[in-house]
């Protein structure tokens, strides 16, 4: 799997932007913790906003710590400048390192 597909899979789906707090539903799917919650506060029925799975009720979340570390890890990387390799994978790509803009949805290569 290329990295670019890979890091799409980070994405939330509602807010478009790499996982902050990620937690998981019970349909499977992840979101970030805020981003579900509004969704919930502000629909009715209790669904899940990808795949329209119906709960009776409003579900427990579960955190998703494996996720959480690598997204945390993903941030901490993108922290980083031109010169620096990516602290999650250190991938040589096009004659660089990956390194990340400072918005996490564009992922550009030196």
């Amino acid at each position: 799997m290329e990295l670019e597909s890979w890091l799409n899979g980070l994405q939330c789906f509602i807010c478009l932007e790499v996982f902050t707090d990620p937690v998981t539903t019970p349909c499977g799917h992840t979101f970030c913790r805020v981003c579900i919650n509004q969704h919930w506060n502000n629909n009715r029925p209790y669904t899940c906003p990808l795949c329209k799975h119906k709960f009776s009720s409003r579900p427990d979340l579960q955190i998703n710590p494996a996720l959480a570390m690598i997204v945390n890890e993903l941030k901490n990387g993108a922290k980083m400048r031109d010169t620096q390799s990516c602290s999650l994978h250190c991938l040589k790509v096009k004659q660089g390192h990956c390194t990340f803009s400072v918005s996490l949805r564009t992922l550009q290569w030196s």
